[in-house]
């Protein structure tokens, strides 16, 4: 993944979360007064505490409509019909696990988000 994926893939992640983009001479995300998160705080890429927050709220949202399954190597969201959304294999070795769950986050998100707009 190169940075500027990276960077653009926690931007969507934390939009998912419900964090809204405020930009009012400094650039941040805002949850509420006491929750802010600049650009280079964000840790979903390359933090199971941040990530897994995000992977609840995927299976809990709609109404358990969607599951992610993350697996030795790969990483795949399905709906609740068993119908794969999105699958994201382990591109380089099993230590890098994070990264798969991380994209097929993202993907999903960029899914949903479409999803949504046709609805």
């Amino acid at each position: 993944m190169s940075e500027q994926e990276i960077i653009e893939g926690n931007k969507l992640i934390v939009e998912f979360i419900g964090y809204k983009f405020i930009e009012d001479g400094h650039q941040y995300w805002r949850l509420s007064d006491k929750h802010l998160l600049l650009e280079n705080e964000l840790k979903y890429h390359s933090s199971w505490d941040w990530l897994m927050p995000v992977v609840l709220k995927i299976n809990t949202m709609d109404n358990f409509d969607y599951s992610v399954k993350i697996f030795t190597m790969d990483c795949q969201i399905e709906n609740s019909k068993g119908e794969i959304i999105v699958r994201c294999e382990c591109k380089y070795n099993p230590d890098e696990l994070i990264n798969s769950v991380w994209e097929a986050v993202v993907e999903f998100i960029k899914w949903y988000n479409s999803w949504k707009e046709k609805q």
